[in-house]
């Protein structure tokens, strides 16, 4: 009789077991189905907008639609986006990503008309199909028409041997030019403002003369971590001077440091936070401008 008890009681637990799942499924797959949407690239996660930038920049190398490409960055719902694919671009550059993917961004830069010397290089290398190939065979054909082997011997040496180096121009300059080392903080100032909207963290890149300095490297940085940085350049706003760069400072519980490559002058304490930052009560966001000069006379 205690056997049998035992027998019921199991098939009595599977039995419920199977029509508690029975059950379960149905409601949710029937009832209250989970619904699913459409994720617009303006709800877009911060880490996954690099990736966004990145994939409409291959889209654009292949069909060259600047007015579809530019729409599709807007979705981002990012103020002045061409800006920041700008400096999306010089950051892979500067880190040496794959070449592919900097070829991408540099034409998607040029064609939104933020594109930087730094960035000629991998444009030229991109289209040097049509333009490189048409001047060689150009020489060899007009050289030949009087006296072909005659002319052959002497254009090499200063045509052809020097032809092929300038594909890649080595005067191009680079993010990271010689100013670099030499740039001091000369000025830091905390501007508190009463108006809506996130501050900035803005700085000035200047020779010995106050003229501005044009792709110089800027590192922010706001933790430990190498992973808790990003890097911008002067230059890419040239309305506001050529050695002007900006920062926007999205995220207030942060406290930022800016340095430049090979210099020892370090901003520090840079806090996104009004109140953290020593401002009035009554304001609402706090910039920081950073002016950097070069002491070389």
């Amino acid at each position: 009789m205690i056997v049998g008890g035992r027998r019921e009681i199991v098939l009595l637990i599977v039995l419920g077991l199977a029509i508690g799942a029975t059950v379960g499924l149905y409601l949710s797959w029937e009832v209250w189905p989970v619904p699913f949407y459409e994720s617009d690239p303006a709800h877009l996660s911060r880490r996954y907008v690099e990736d966004y930038i990145v994939l409409v920049a291959w889209r654009h190398s292949l069909d060259g639609n600047i007015d579809q490409s530019r729409e599709r960055l807007h979705a981002l719902d990012i103020p002045d986006v061409e800006g920041v694919v700008a400096q999306l671009t010089n950051r892979y550059m500067a880190e040496g990503r794959e070449v592919a993917s900097i070829r991408s961004l540099a034409r998607l830069s040029h064609d939104l008309g933020v594109g930087t010397s730094g960035m000629v290089v991998y444009l030229q290398t991109a289209t040097a199909t049509p333009t490189p190939t048409a001047r060689p065979t150009a020489t060899p054909f007009n050289t030949m028409t009087p006296t072909p082997f005659a002319t052959l011997t002497p254009s090499p040496t200063p045509a052809s041997s020097h032809a092929t180096p300038t594909r890649t121009p080595p005067f191009v300059p680079s993010p990271t030019s010689t100013p670099q080392p030499s740039l001091l903080l000369t000025e830091r100032r905390r501007i508190c403002s009463q108006e809506a909207g996130a501050g900035q963290i803005q700085v000035i890149a200047q020779d010995a003369r106050g003229e501005g300095l044009p792709g110089v490297k800027i590192i922010i940085s706001w933790g430990e971590s190498d992973s808790e940085e990003q890097t911008f350049f002067t230059g890419l706003k040239p309305e506001r001077g050529t050695g002007y760069a900006d920062f926007d400072l999205l995220e207030r519980d942060r406290i930022y440091a800016i340095r430049l490559p090979f210099s020892e002058d370090i901003a520090s304490d840079l806090a996104a936070d009004p109140e953290v930052a020593g401002c009035p009560s009554d304001s609402i966001s706090v910039s920081w401008q950073l002016t950097f000069v070069d002491n070389r006379r």
